[in-house]
């Protein structure tokens, strides 16, 4: 049976990248795209859900810790606030969001595989209803969508969100709640509430947060600057902070120095390069938006909002480019904004000269090929899983 549900759910997302691929010359309903982007994030769960880990996977040592826990006596609350055997494992005894979330999979469920299942299907929710809600605003047809989604599985790599299942978790809801609160609105205790159990799952998605309020305070020049001088200062300032007395900040300095030790993983080095590649191709899209004064006028403020954000986020990414995963990880954060990448070079394309538009196009094509090759070496990583 579980063959059976693997093999419907690839032909369905096979289907649905087909569908997005000519959805500029068909029709469709919003409640239709609703229903597509669910059965979409669905069928990938699904296919997570058949993953069996090889040893060298996150997910194969999470395994491990849900047997465990599952094997526990101990309440949520103990679990949660009085683990004082580190059942689960010492390095998330305080992460509450993801022992939580640990907890309820362990005791709920007799397969490990949910928690690849659940994880993926909430990631791809999120990603989905950006995806529509910004879609919706802008108007776009099927080719910007399949940009979009090349954009998306090539910085978001959905091998990565089955074998590492809680960065990339993190950054989704860390996402949900940078939308809301720049794009639609809504109050800064949202975004708060968001980011906060974002960080209880894996505190590393914190890195994210003081570009938002770049954005929000127009730093301008200034905020780049900002954001440059910290990246050449920051290994020294984890160093000093990994040994102080306040917690959580002694717990983001360790983090930082994990993700940027010798020991880590330094394999497939085509998503290194792939990412700075497409990071420094939209920094030149920027770069020419700013440069069109007449474009800044024609442009939503949510939208500059949104851009500005993420101009800020790429430059702090390409500040650690020495770093491995401190250019892979925190690239993940894009691939969910990817329609909004996608909609920087339409919006620019479509207010610039014949010259810069052919530029421009070329860009597109760029940015379609090395997301087409990245996404191939991501799949033969995903088929060592099956």
């Amino acid at each position: 049976m579980q063959s059976v549900f693997m093999g419907v759910s690839i032909f369905y997302v096979f289907i649905f990248i087909t569908g997005i691929i000519g959805a500029n010359k068909i029709k469709i309903s919003r409640k239709m795209r609703k229903l597509s982007f669910v059965l979409f994030a669905l069928s990938l769960s699904l296919i997570a859900y058949g993953v069996t880990p090889p040893p060298n996977w996150d997910l194969a040592r999470h395994f491990e810790w849900l047997d465990i826990i599952r094997k526990s006596d101990l309440s949520l609350f103990e679990f949660l606030f009085q683990n004082k055997s580190g059942i689960g494992g010492w390095l998330y005894k305080n992460l509450i969001g993801f022992n939580f979330l640990r907890y309820i999979v362990a005791k709920m469920f007799t397969t490990n595989n949910a928690m690849p299942f659940l994880c993926v299907l909430l990631e791809y929710l999120i990603i989905g209803y950006i995806f529509i809600d910004w879609s919706k605003d802008n108007n776009y047809k099927g080719r910007v969508n399949f940009t979009s989604l090349l954009l998306c599985f090539a910085l978001f790599p959905f091998p990565y969100a089955v074998s590492g299942i809680r960065n990339t978790l993190a950054v989704a809801i860390v996402s949900l709640g940078i939308y809301q609160y720049l794009y639609k609105g809504k109050p800064i205790a949202v975004f708060i509430v968001f980011a906060a159990i974002a960080v209880t799952i894996h505190p590393a998605v914190f890195f994210a947060v003081p570009f938002v309020f770049f954005v929000r305070y127009e730093t301008g020049i200034k905020g780049f600057l900002i954001v440059f001088g910290v990246t050449l200062f920051i290994d020294l300032a984890t160093t000093y902070f990994a040994s102080s007395g306040f917690s959580f900040l002694a717990l983001m300095a360790r983090t930082y120095k994990h993700y940027t030790s010798e020991n880590q993983y330094r394999g497939d080095r085509y998503a290194l390069y792939g990412n700075v590649l497409i990071i420094g191709i939209f920094l030149f899209v920027y770069l020419i938006a700013k440069k069109n004064e007449g474009i800044n006028k024609n442009w939503d403020k949510r939208q500059i909002a949104v851009y500005s954000f993420l101009t800020y986020y790429m430059c702090f990414i390409l500040g650690n480019i020495g770093n491995y995963d401190m250019v892979t990880r925190p690239s993940y954060l894009l691939g969910v904004f990817s329609p909004a990448l996608t909609s920087l070079i339409v919006n620019t394309e479509k207010k610039s000269r014949s010259k810069t538009k052919l530029i421009l196009y070329i860009v597109k094509l760029a940015v379609c090929g090395i997301c087409m090759y990245v996404c191939y070496k991501h799949t033969i990583i995903l088929l060592q899983g099956y």
